[in-house]
């Protein structure tokens, strides 16, 4: 992004991210995405009072959007740490921490600890896996399987889900029931 949308991100972030890396562009090319180019206004008319599930929620950029357009309870799901941490820090800075529920857990098929690999050099930022493992590290995460999330909550009105390849895992294994309870989804996916 060049440095007039960067700048943009930083004049308002006071407002709803304290906390970005600077070194690290995916976090100004997602905030750019969430709150500048509006990636999630599709959803904007299921959020009044709206009882959402935010599966990927990286550094609380989505979590923190999907509350100010007025979600009654964001129940958040993140599994690398060091980005669970930074968005436990961007919704305790914006006193959203009764309203979104961030959890440090990632989303499958079923309950498991997984190694993802994550850049050396550029550290946690949401995309895992590289064609150049010598420079990789192992991070471990813990997932949940994604039907028992929705069994626990009951009816959700709103789901982003974003996890990194693990989208195909958690929709293909759970039932079609308890899928229905989902009234509205956004699911980015990928290969």
């Amino acid at each position: 992004y060049n440095d007039e949308i960067r700048e943009s991100i930083y004049k308002k972030k006071s407002v709803f991210l304290k906390r970005l890396r600077k070194n690290i562009v995916n976090d100004i090319t997602v905030t750019a995405e969430t709150f500048i180019q509006d990636e999630y206004a599709i959803l904007k008319p299921y959020f009044k009072n709206a009882i959402v599930l935010d599966i990927g929620a990286y550094i609380g950029d989505s979590s923190i959007k999907f509350t100010l357009a007025g979600a009654k309870q964001v129940y958040a799901y993140e599994p690398h740490p060091e980005l669970y941490n930074l968005a436990l820090k961007n919704i305790e800075l914006n006193n959203l921490g009764v309203k979104i529920m961030l959890n440090n857990l990632g989303v499958s098929d079923k309950q498991a600890n997984i190694k993802i690999k994550e850049d050396s050099y550029l550290g946690a930022s949401g995309v895992f896996g590289s064609s150049n493992y010598q420079k990789c590290k192992d991070v471990e995460v813990s997932l949940l399987s994604f039907d028992s999330i929705i069994r626990e909550k009951g009816d959700i009105d709103v789901m982003k889900m974003d996890c990194e390849g693990a989208e195909f895992k958690a929709i293909l294994s759970c039932p079609v029931e308890i899928l229905r309870k989902i009234r509205v989804m956004l699911i980015e996916y990928h290969d």
